[in-house]
Order: structure tokens, then sequence, then C-alpha cells
């Protein structure tokens, strides 16, 4: 038996420890366990990466039903500054009743009574106005418009709209809120999703008469993730034990007329039932958004028109509409994946249009432990396509591979509306190949220097022995020039077939 010597042994580990298949191995399961804990550089490219996954084509078809009544720039030059008199508003709102709307998300907020004084001399108010609402002297005091507003709100299928916050503030007694029924079904173990809703400390609300007359009220809060890009919008939130719909969720209620909610969590993932449609949850009760593209992809219609009776009932009826702005200085945008001026108020409408659509992004509870897991056998292969193969074949598949993993998350999205990630083991496949390229170079230019230092002792030994075969001389035969002469024919014979 072989017995290695201490400096063997020291040599064959260092060997071991600086083979390509060893550090490949490492570096696979090094980077493929970060997957797990989303460091911020990942977490960034994944965003990225979703982005441009779920980004719409150029012939993305887009549903009619969310309509936007704007209260554009024309509006406010035909019918003056805002805020506009609440009674105002009301005629907006019987407008849209008697036109057949299916049900009205208002984008704006009421928390202060009309302050909008009524001039007596003003030709603006209608006298179809008076005979709608059945009030009388309707000119006496500007506290009438919060009450025909009240009155046209509760006539018509409109919600309201209300702002949760998140630090602790003075509490509002006076906030009159409708949260509504959920009922919670568990299946299988874990926790249960209502104990992972975002939970408010407080809210700023509409006045309380505006809210009893709604029935019906959503909040308007959306977040935006870590790179300041909305994703994803929360569709249920806690207040005081008790749950409360975005905006978006209360105009599908009023306009699907239901007050209830089924909130499932299971082994496939949560989700939230309305009527007979089910809309898939990922964590904190939020929803991925599927952008239809820029903004101004829906309908608009200005409020303008709407009031100047120029807009057919046949353009809204049975639609379901959001009233908001887009004049200068009260318009709202946020930053979305496909405009960065998107506007705020096509957010609700493009959560309503998912809906109808049936078109959800899901983000599965599974999708970060088969990104690890797709990224360890992905690492692993290319650690023994490394060590077996040449330097082409090499290349060959990381670009190959490359292009798999981008087109398998393609198939998913395209097939099953699934995001999944090729980032991860993308970034494991090159970073293998980079840092294996490294290590083999670095191997082979050792292998070079000691070649180099072995020749180089290899020609001093040659000359040493070709010296002392001269100096060992027989003055009586003359036979030291004959091996002299043999050694050399030999060396030379022995370097010819090396």
């Amino acid at each position: 038996m072989k017995v290695l010597s201490h400096r063997g042994i020291k040599a064959a580990a260092k060997n071991f420890l600086t083979h390509p298949t060893f550090i490949g191995i490492l570096l696979t399961f090094m980077l493929s366990f970060t997957g797990l804990f989303k460091p911020t550089f990942l977490e960034f490219l994944d965003y990225k990466a979703f982005d441009a996954l779920s980004a719409p084509g150029s012939d993305a078809d887009i549903s009619s039903v969310p309509v936007i009544i704007d209260i554009d720039e024309n509006s406010l030059k035909l019918h003056g500054q805002w805020p506009w008199p609440r009674y105002k508003m009301a005629i907006l709102l019987n407008r849209l009743h008697a036109m057949g709307v299916r049900a009205v998300g208002i984008d704006i907020m009421f928390p202060e009574k009309d302050r909008n004084v009524i001039d007596h001399s003003s030709d603006d108010i209608p006298e179809d106005l008076k005979a709608d609402i059945g009030i009388a002297n309707i000119r006496e005091s500007a506290g009438y418009s919060d009450r025909l507003f009240a009155e046209a709100v509760s006539r018509s299928s409109a919600a309201l709209g209300f702002q949760f916050q998140f630090e602790s503030s003075p509490e509002d007694t006076a906030c009159v809120l409708h949260p509504v029924a959920v009922n919670l079904m568990q299946r299988g173990g874990g926790e249960q999703l209502h104990g992972g809703l975002i939970e408010a400390a407080g809210v700023v609300c509409n006045l309380p008469d505006l809210t009893r007359a709604a029935h019906f009220a959503g909040f308007f809060n959306v977040s935006p993730d870590s790179d300041g890009i909305l994703r994803s919008v929360p569709l249920l939130m806690k207040y005081k034990g008790e749950f409360y719909p975005s905006l978006a969720l209360a105009v599908l209620m009023k306009a699907f007329n239901t007050n209830k909610l089924l909130l499932q969590h299971d082994s496939s993932g949560d989700s939230l039932h309305l009527g007979n449609r089910n809309i898939p949850l990922a964590s904190g009760g939020r929803m991925w958004v599927n952008f239809r593209g820029r903004g101004k992809a829906f309908s608009y219609i200005s409020a303008a028109d709407i009031l100047s009776g120029k807009i057919s009932s046949d353009a809204i009826t049975d639609k379901i509409v959001f009233l908001g702005t887009s004049a200068a200085g009260l318009k709202e945008f946020r930053s979305t994946p496909t405009d960065p001026i998107y506007p705020g108020v096509e957010v609700h409408a493009t959560v309503v249009d998912n809906f109808l659509r049936s078109d959800f992004l899901v983000r599965p509870f599974y999708a970060s432990g088969f990104e690890v897991l797709l990224a360890l056998i992905t690492g692993m292969a290319f650690t023994v396509i490394f060590s077996r193969s040449s330097a082409l074949l090499t290349l060959l598949s990381v670009c190959g591979g490359a292009i798999g993993l981008w087109t398998l998350s393609v198939l998913a999205i395209k097939t099953a509306s699934v995001l999944l990630s090729p980032v991860l083991p993308i970034l494991v496949l090159l970073t293998n190949f980079s840092s294996l390229s490294l290590l083999k170079f670095w191997r082979e230019e050792r292998k070079t220097k000691q070649r180099t230092r072995e020749l180089a002792l290899a020609q001093e030994a040659i000359i040493e022995s070709m010296a002392s075969l001269t100096e060992t001389r027989d003055p009586e035969t003359g036979g030291h020039i004959k091996r002299t002469q043999n050694y050399v024919r030999l060396l030379a014979r022995t370097l010819k077939r090396s």
C-alpha cells in the first residue's frame, strides 16, 4: 500500500479545493440559497425581469367596460374652478345614473363640508336639478349642496373612496366606514391569510352623511415596490379588526350587488372569491396588476360632455366607470412598469379590467423555492459540462442555457400567467462560467510555470552532465570523446521522440 507523505496529502488537498468541479458546486450552493433571502440587488433584478416578461404587446386587447369620467381642463373651463360645488357633483352623478351605468367609483375624497357659497344670481343651477331632487329654494344655503350630493350618491350606484393611515393619529370618532363580511376558509396547515393582511392605524374618511348614503366605500391606498414602481395593489386591509376593500374591489362588489367575500388559504396559495370568480393573492392580500400599456389605455369621457348631454347613453350603459380628474395640478400619477407617469385612476380601472377578463398575474408561494431548485440544477449541470467539454462547447452551453431559462419564464407567463424569474438561475450560470474560466486559466498558468521550471532544471542538469563527461578524460585511449559522442546522440534521439 502506498502511503502519502504529509507534503503529498497537503498537495492533494490543495488540488481538490481548487478543482473546478468543487468550486462550481460550492458557488452553485452559495448563490442559489441567496434566493431564499432575496438581497436587494436580486430583488431589483427580479422586478425588472417581471416588468419585461409582463410587458403587453402592441396588439394588447383591452376591455371596454371600465370607462374614465374625466374632470379635465375643458370641464373646469366650462363649469368653474375646482373644487366644484357639491350640487354640481350631484348633477353629474344623476346624469350617470340616468344613463344606466353599472357602478361608479369616485376617485375623489369629500372629507369636509361644502364651502362654496351659491351665488343667488348664478344661472348655472338648472331648473331640472330642483325638479329631480325635489328641493325648492335651493339658493337659500350652500349647505343644501352636501344634502343634494348625498341624495345623488344614495340614488346612484356610487362607491366612495377613503384613505387609510399607518402612523398614529388622533382618532376621528365621527368617521363612518363600511366593513365587508369576509368568510375565511383554511385548508391545510400554515398561517391564516388574514393574519398577514396590512393593518391600518388610522383613516381619513368622507363626510358621515355621504358615507352612509353610499353603502359601499373602498380605500385608495397603493404602495410601490422598493424600486418605486407600482406592480401590485392591496385588495383588502384590516382596521380595528374589520375588513375593508380597495376602491376597485368596492366598485366590483357594487356592480355585482354583493357585500360578501370568501378569503381562502390552502396548499395552492391564497385567493379571494367574489361571485364565481377567483382572484389570486400575493402576500399581504395584494394582487399583481396586469397593466395594459401606457396611460390613457381606457376610454376617457369629459365630465363636461356628460353635463352638457353630448354623450349618448349607449356609450356608458351597463359600464363600470371611475370619476377622476386629469386637470393640471389635480391629477395623480403613479410609476408603473408600462409608464412612469401612469394616471392613478387607471390603476383602479386596470384592477377591474383584470377581474372582468380573469387574466390575473400570479406569483405562487412556491415560486422562490422553484427558482432556487432551478438554479441548483443549472449550476450543477454546467459544472459537469465545464469539466468534461471544450471551451467552444462550454460557451455554447452557457448561451443555450440562458436562452432556455428565459424561454421557460416566457412560457410560464404566456400559458399560465405565472411570474417566474430566470434571474437567479442565469446569475448562477454566468457566475460559474466566469469564475470557473478564471480558475481554469489560473490552474493552466500554474502548470505552465511548473513545466518551465522543470525544463530549466533539466537543461542545467544536462549541461552539468556534459561538462562532467568532458572533464573525465582518458589520456591513453581518448575514449572520453567517444562516450560524449554517444551520450549526445542518445540525448538527441530522446528529445526527438518527445
